[in-house]
């Protein structure tokens, strides 16, 4: 709950593809987001008469069908969290003076709890970004 939280601060993570799918399906790749929202429409000089349907994309691929040979197709993809990556403000973005001052801070600790199903080989990675005055 405190992680959607922090993700509906940001706004959210939008790109838009232009693909040649060449056939009646065919897998597009993206940038993996949480929550993905995606729409397709077909990117060609003329009426097209057949459905076309996608799905997936979370995970950075997913896949577009259609009913009979797609050309091209204009796909937009919308989601939270690119890459897995989670921003925590500490303080207003745009005003640094808002910003929590580490330097006051002797040292940090982080404690990550992991859920139920992870298990020792999966990794997470932790990036840290500082203000330094000179």
């Amino acid at each position: 709950d405190i992680l959607r939280a922090i993700v509906g601060q940001s706004p959210p993570y939008r790109e838009k593809q232009v693909c040649a799918i060449g056939g009646s399906s065919g897998y597009f790749y993206c940038t993996p987001t949480y929550w993905p929202k995606l729409d397709v429409a077909s990117w060609q000089g003329e009426n097209s008469e057949y459905t076309i349907t996608i799905y997936n994309g979370d995970g950075g691929r997913g896949v577009v069908y259609g009913q009979g040979t797609i050309a091209n197709v204009n796909i937009g993809i919308e989601g939270y969290a690119p890459h897995g990556v989670l921003e925590i403000p500490f303080g207003l973005q745009g005003e640094p003076d808002d910003w929590y001052d580490v330097t006051k801070l002797g040292s940090l600790r982080l404690d990550i709890l992991s859920h139920a199903d992870r298990t020792n080989a999966d990794s997470c990675q932790i990036f840290l970004q500082q203000l330094r005055n000179y």
